[in-house]
Protein backbone atom coordinates (compact mmCIF):
# COMPACT_ATOMS: atom_id res chain seq x y z
CA UNK A 1 0.00 0.00 0.00
CA UNK A 2 2.65 2.68 0.68
CA UNK A 3 4.97 1.27 -2.46
CA UNK A 4 1.95 2.16 -4.50
CA UNK A 5 0.84 5.48 -2.47
CA UNK A 6 5.01 6.54 -3.11
CA UNK A 7 4.19 5.51 -6.69
CA UNK A 8 1.07 7.57 -7.42
CA UNK A 9 2.90 10.27 -5.55
CA UNK A 10 5.66 10.75 -7.64
CA UNK A 11 3.39 10.21 -10.84
CA UNK A 12 1.43 12.83 -9.70
CA UNK A 13 4.48 14.88 -9.20
CA UNK A 14 5.81 13.77 -12.83
CA UNK A 15 2.52 15.26 -14.26
CA UNK A 16 2.55 18.69 -12.43
CA UNK A 17 6.53 19.38 -12.81
CA UNK A 18 6.26 18.12 -16.95
CA UNK A 19 5.86 21.81 -18.33
CA UNK A 20 8.51 23.32 -16.21
CA UNK A 21 10.42 20.40 -17.16
CA UNK A 22 10.36 20.67 -20.50
CA UNK A 23 10.49 24.57 -20.01
CA UNK A 24 13.99 24.00 -18.88
CA UNK A 25 15.19 21.90 -20.93
CA UNK A 26 14.00 23.83 -24.27
CA UNK A 27 15.27 27.21 -22.75
CA UNK A 28 19.01 25.68 -21.81
CA UNK A 29 19.52 23.46 -24.70
CA UNK A 30 18.20 24.74 -27.48
CA UNK A 31 19.45 27.76 -29.64
CA UNK A 32 17.21 31.13 -28.26
CA UNK A 33 15.52 31.39 -32.02
CA UNK A 34 14.40 27.56 -30.53
CA UNK A 35 13.04 28.41 -27.29
CA UNK A 36 11.51 31.69 -28.32
CA UNK A 37 9.54 29.74 -31.54
CA UNK A 38 8.86 26.84 -28.53
CA UNK A 39 7.15 29.51 -26.20
CA UNK A 40 5.05 31.48 -28.97
CA UNK A 41 3.54 27.80 -29.71
CA UNK A 42 3.04 26.90 -26.30
CA UNK A 43 1.25 30.08 -25.98
CA UNK A 44 -0.45 30.35 -29.25
CA UNK A 45 -1.87 26.77 -28.32
CA UNK A 46 -3.32 27.87 -24.89
CA UNK A 47 -4.73 30.83 -27.28
CA UNK A 48 -6.09 28.72 -29.63
CA UNK A 49 -8.17 26.73 -27.24
CA UNK A 50 -9.79 29.57 -25.91
CA UNK A 51 -11.06 30.76 -29.46
CA UNK A 52 -11.84 27.55 -30.57
CA UNK A 53 -14.50 27.06 -27.85
CA UNK A 54 -15.24 30.60 -28.21
CA UNK A 55 -16.04 30.36 -31.77
CA UNK A 56 -17.80 26.99 -31.61
CA UNK A 57 -20.28 28.36 -29.13
CA UNK A 58 -20.52 31.35 -31.66
CA UNK A 59 -21.21 28.90 -34.43
CA UNK A 60 -23.42 26.43 -32.42
CA UNK A 61 -25.54 29.26 -31.33
CA UNK A 62 -26.08 30.50 -35.61
CA UNK A 63 -25.84 27.07 -37.02
CA UNK A 64 -26.69 24.52 -34.70
CA UNK A 65 -30.69 22.92 -34.83
CA UNK A 66 -30.62 22.36 -31.18
CA UNK A 67 -29.74 25.19 -28.76
CA UNK A 68 -29.84 26.85 -25.56
CA UNK A 69 -27.82 29.46 -23.92
CA UNK A 70 -28.63 31.33 -20.28
CA UNK A 71 -26.11 34.00 -19.29
CA UNK A 72 -25.91 36.98 -16.91
CA UNK A 73 -24.13 39.83 -17.51
CA UNK A 74 -22.94 42.15 -14.77
CA UNK A 75 -21.30 45.80 -14.74
CA UNK A 76 -20.85 46.83 -10.72
CA UNK A 77 -19.60 50.74 -10.61
CA UNK A 78 -17.45 52.03 -7.84
CA UNK A 79 -16.96 55.04 -6.21
CA UNK A 80 -14.37 56.08 -9.19
CA UNK A 81 -16.78 55.58 -12.13
CA UNK A 82 -19.75 56.98 -10.45
CA UNK A 83 -17.99 60.13 -10.42
CA UNK A 84 -16.71 60.01 -13.73
CA UNK A 85 -20.48 59.64 -14.93
CA UNK A 86 -21.56 62.17 -12.63
CA UNK A 87 -19.58 64.85 -15.07
CA UNK A 88 -21.88 64.19 -17.74
CA UNK A 89 -24.31 66.05 -15.19
CA UNK A 90 -26.76 63.18 -13.93
CA UNK A 91 -26.43 61.69 -10.66
CA UNK A 92 -25.16 57.87 -10.54
CA UNK A 93 -24.20 57.77 -6.50
CA UNK A 94 -27.66 55.60 -6.43
CA UNK A 95 -26.47 53.37 -9.19
CA UNK A 96 -24.40 49.95 -7.67
CA UNK A 97 -24.93 47.75 -10.82
CA UNK A 98 -26.44 47.16 -14.28
CA UNK A 99 -27.02 44.13 -15.88
CA UNK A 100 -28.79 41.66 -18.63
CA UNK A 101 -30.26 38.38 -17.85
CA UNK A 102 -30.03 36.54 -21.18
CA UNK A 103 -32.04 33.52 -22.17
CA UNK A 104 -32.23 32.04 -25.70
CA UNK A 105 -33.30 28.81 -27.56
CA UNK A 106 -33.90 27.39 -31.02
CA UNK A 107 -35.38 24.33 -31.92
CA UNK A 108 -36.72 23.49 -35.47
CA UNK A 109 -35.62 26.58 -36.97
CA UNK A 110 -37.62 28.58 -34.83
CA UNK A 111 -35.43 30.94 -32.19
CA UNK A 112 -37.11 32.53 -28.91
CA UNK A 113 -35.61 34.77 -26.74
CA UNK A 114 -36.02 37.20 -22.95
CA UNK A 115 -33.33 39.24 -22.08
CA UNK A 116 -33.95 41.29 -19.02
CA UNK A 117 -32.31 44.36 -17.86
CA UNK A 118 -31.86 44.68 -14.14
CA UNK A 119 -30.52 48.13 -12.20
CA UNK A 120 -28.95 47.73 -8.61
CA UNK A 121 -30.29 43.50 -8.61
CA UNK A 122 -34.06 44.52 -9.47
CA UNK A 123 -35.76 43.72 -13.38
CA UNK A 124 -36.23 47.30 -14.69
CA UNK A 125 -37.29 46.11 -18.45
CA UNK A 126 -37.75 42.96 -20.37
CA UNK A 127 -37.42 41.99 -23.91
CA UNK A 128 -39.38 38.83 -25.32
CA UNK A 129 -39.05 37.60 -29.34
CA UNK A 130 -39.93 34.90 -31.53
CA UNK A 131 -38.51 34.54 -35.03
CA UNK A 132 -39.20 31.23 -36.84
CA UNK A 133 -36.30 32.05 -40.75
CA UNK A 134 -37.81 29.32 -42.67
CA UNK A 135 -41.32 31.22 -42.47
CA UNK A 136 -40.34 34.82 -41.91
CA UNK A 137 -42.72 35.62 -38.90
CA UNK A 138 -41.17 37.72 -36.20
CA UNK A 139 -42.53 38.84 -32.86
CA UNK A 140 -41.57 41.47 -30.10
CA UNK A 141 -43.07 42.29 -26.69
CA UNK A 142 -41.86 44.44 -24.24
CA UNK A 143 -44.17 43.13 -21.49
CA UNK A 144 -43.89 46.08 -19.48
CA UNK A 145 -45.15 48.50 -21.87
CA UNK A 146 -47.94 46.08 -23.12
CA UNK A 147 -48.96 42.66 -23.28
CA UNK A 148 -49.28 42.59 -26.78
CA UNK A 149 -46.91 41.71 -29.39
CA UNK A 150 -45.31 44.03 -32.49
CA UNK A 151 -45.22 41.75 -35.31
CA UNK A 152 -42.54 42.91 -37.75
CA UNK A 153 -42.99 39.55 -40.07
CA UNK A 154 -43.50 42.05 -43.16
CA UNK A 155 -40.10 43.17 -42.35
CA UNK A 156 -38.64 40.21 -42.48
CA UNK A 157 -40.04 39.20 -45.21
CA UNK A 158 -39.18 42.19 -47.67
CA UNK A 159 -35.53 41.57 -45.74
CA UNK A 160 -35.26 37.96 -47.11
CA UNK A 161 -36.07 39.08 -51.06
CA UNK A 162 -33.93 42.04 -50.86
CA UNK A 163 -30.35 42.34 -51.88
CA UNK A 164 -29.17 45.15 -49.48
CA UNK A 165 -27.44 44.40 -46.37
CA UNK A 166 -26.66 40.27 -46.32
CA UNK A 167 -30.86 40.28 -45.38
CA UNK A 168 -31.11 37.53 -48.18
CA UNK A 169 -28.70 35.34 -47.48
CA UNK A 170 -28.98 36.06 -43.23
CA UNK A 171 -32.59 34.49 -43.79
CA UNK A 172 -31.82 32.25 -46.14
CA UNK A 173 -29.99 29.81 -44.26
CA UNK A 174 -27.02 32.20 -44.50
CA UNK A 175 -25.47 31.23 -41.45
CA UNK A 176 -24.20 27.84 -43.52
CA UNK A 177 -21.51 29.65 -44.94
CA UNK A 178 -19.49 29.96 -41.43
CA UNK A 179 -16.60 27.83 -41.38
CA UNK A 180 -16.87 24.49 -39.26
CA UNK A 181 -14.91 25.34 -35.90
CA UNK A 182 -12.65 22.10 -36.91
CA UNK A 183 -11.73 24.40 -39.81
CA UNK A 184 -11.18 27.64 -38.02
CA UNK A 185 -8.80 25.91 -35.67
CA UNK A 186 -6.83 24.35 -38.53
CA UNK A 187 -5.99 27.95 -40.64
CA UNK A 188 -5.49 29.93 -37.56
CA UNK A 189 -3.12 26.63 -36.22
CA UNK A 190 -1.46 25.89 -39.53
CA UNK A 191 -0.80 30.08 -40.91
CA UNK A 192 0.38 30.75 -37.21
CA UNK A 193 2.77 28.02 -37.48
CA UNK A 194 4.14 30.12 -40.73
CA UNK A 195 4.74 32.95 -38.77
CA UNK A 196 6.10 31.91 -35.88
CA UNK A 197 8.95 29.58 -37.72
CA UNK A 198 9.84 32.41 -40.08
CA UNK A 199 10.85 34.26 -37.09
CA UNK A 200 14.18 33.02 -36.29
CA UNK A 201 15.97 36.35 -35.85
CA UNK A 202 15.76 36.35 -32.08
CA UNK A 203 18.17 37.68 -29.54
CA UNK A 204 17.96 36.77 -25.85
CA UNK A 205 18.50 39.38 -22.42
CA UNK A 206 17.14 39.66 -19.08
CA UNK A 207 13.92 42.26 -18.23
CA UNK A 208 12.13 43.63 -15.89
CA UNK A 209 8.44 44.85 -16.08
CA UNK A 210 6.43 47.28 -14.05
CA UNK A 211 3.19 47.74 -13.82
CA UNK A 212 2.52 50.04 -10.11
CA UNK A 213 3.88 48.48 -7.60
CA UNK A 214 4.12 45.03 -9.28
CA UNK A 215 7.95 44.61 -10.57
CA UNK A 216 8.68 40.87 -12.30
CA UNK A 217 12.06 39.44 -13.86
CA UNK A 218 11.74 38.03 -17.35
CA UNK A 219 13.31 36.52 -19.95
CA UNK A 220 13.74 39.41 -23.03
CA UNK A 221 13.25 38.16 -26.86
CA UNK A 222 14.44 40.51 -29.20
CA UNK A 223 12.66 39.49 -32.52
CA UNK A 224 13.42 41.04 -35.49
CA UNK A 225 11.82 40.45 -39.23
CA UNK A 226 13.26 42.27 -41.78
CA UNK A 227 12.39 42.56 -45.69
CA UNK A 228 13.61 39.75 -46.81
CA UNK A 229 12.17 37.79 -44.06
CA UNK A 230 8.69 39.02 -44.76
CA UNK A 231 9.05 38.25 -48.12
CA UNK A 232 10.14 34.46 -47.32
CA UNK A 233 7.32 34.52 -44.92
CA UNK A 234 4.26 35.58 -47.73
CA UNK A 235 5.63 33.48 -49.94
CA UNK A 236 5.49 30.26 -47.74
CA UNK A 237 1.71 31.42 -46.61
CA UNK A 238 0.80 31.46 -50.27
CA UNK A 239 2.31 28.76 -51.48
CA UNK A 240 0.74 26.87 -48.70
CA UNK A 241 -3.15 28.18 -49.40
CA UNK A 242 -2.68 26.72 -52.87
CA UNK A 243 -3.14 23.22 -51.31
CA UNK A 244 -4.97 24.27 -48.16
CA UNK A 245 -7.99 21.91 -48.45
CA UNK A 246 -9.72 23.58 -45.27
CA UNK A 247 -9.80 26.88 -47.54
CA UNK A 248 -11.10 24.76 -50.65
CA UNK A 249 -13.74 23.31 -48.16
CA UNK A 250 -14.86 27.08 -46.86
CA UNK A 251 -14.73 28.51 -50.51
CA UNK A 252 -17.51 25.67 -51.96
CA UNK A 253 -19.65 26.58 -49.45
CA UNK A 254 -20.14 30.02 -51.27
CA UNK A 255 -21.41 27.61 -54.05
CA UNK A 256 -19.50 26.69 -58.17
CA UNK A 257 -16.93 28.16 -59.25
CA UNK A 258 -16.19 30.23 -55.42
CA UNK A 259 -12.72 28.01 -55.39
CA UNK A 260 -11.70 28.14 -58.92
CA UNK A 261 -12.08 32.58 -58.48
CA UNK A 262 -10.19 32.21 -55.33
CA UNK A 263 -7.31 30.25 -57.05
CA UNK A 264 -6.96 32.29 -60.34
CA UNK A 265 -6.93 35.24 -57.64
CA UNK A 266 -4.21 33.41 -55.11
CA UNK A 267 -2.02 32.26 -58.76
CA UNK A 268 -2.17 35.67 -60.07
CA UNK A 269 -0.75 37.34 -56.59
CA UNK A 270 2.01 34.24 -56.15
CA UNK A 271 3.25 35.44 -59.62
CA UNK A 272 3.74 38.75 -58.45
CA UNK A 273 5.21 38.31 -55.84
CA UNK A 274 7.76 36.11 -57.54
CA UNK A 275 8.62 39.29 -59.90
CA UNK A 276 9.92 41.00 -56.86
CA UNK A 277 11.88 38.52 -55.70
CA UNK A 278 15.57 39.41 -55.00
CA UNK A 279 14.38 42.93 -55.20
CA UNK A 280 13.17 43.36 -51.55
CA UNK A 281 15.58 44.62 -49.34
CA UNK A 282 15.90 44.30 -45.70
CA UNK A 283 16.26 47.82 -45.39
CA UNK A 284 12.43 48.44 -47.35
CA UNK A 285 10.55 46.84 -44.29
CA UNK A 286 11.53 46.04 -40.70
CA UNK A 287 9.39 44.95 -37.49
CA UNK A 288 10.75 44.70 -33.92
CA UNK A 289 9.10 43.03 -31.66
CA UNK A 290 9.70 42.45 -27.80
CA UNK A 291 8.76 39.59 -26.20
CA UNK A 292 9.04 38.65 -22.51
CA UNK A 293 8.63 35.37 -20.88
CA UNK A 294 8.29 34.40 -17.27
CA UNK A 295 9.93 31.11 -15.90
CA UNK A 296 7.45 28.74 -16.61
CA UNK A 297 7.86 29.61 -20.14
Amino acid sequence: IVAAGVLVLLIGIGVTAHAQIANFIKMNFGSTAEYYQYVETKNRDAGAEVFSNQYKAYYDSLCGDEWKENATYKLELGQTLKTMLSMTGTDFSALNDAGLVVSRKRSGGVSQSRIRGCINGQDVITLNMYVDMANSEGYVQIPEISSKYVDFSESLKLLKNSNLGGGNVFLNGGMSYLPEPEKMRNLLITYSDIAIRNMDSVEKSSGELEAGEVKGNYTKFTVTCKGKEFYNLLSDMMNTMKDDQNIKAIADKYGEGAYETFSEFLKESIDALKSEEGKVTDEDLQMVMDVYVDGDG
